[in-house]
């Protein structure tokens, strides 16, 4: 039997949302060990005053293993 945890990252990148979630993940495979998936619960990007995109964030939901 195994038992799985949830935990919310936030993650953001100028390039795309692409590289904001594979930022995330990451970052959490330094602290967490065992992830299978990650849900993207939320996208939203910074508009600068030109009307160009700065910025792509991602609010994802990383599920990791806990260890026996």
């Amino acid at each position: 039997m195994s038992i799985s945890r949830i935990t919310e990252v936030k993650s953001a990148s100028p390039i795309s949302f692409d590289d904001a979630i594979r930022q995330g993940v990451a970052r959490a495979e330094k602290t967490l060990k065992n992830i299978k998936s990650a849900w993207i619960a939320n996208q939203e990007v910074l508009v600068n005053e030109n009307g160009d995109i700065s910025e792509y964030r991602v609010h994802m939901k990383i599920t990791f293993l806990l260890e026996e």
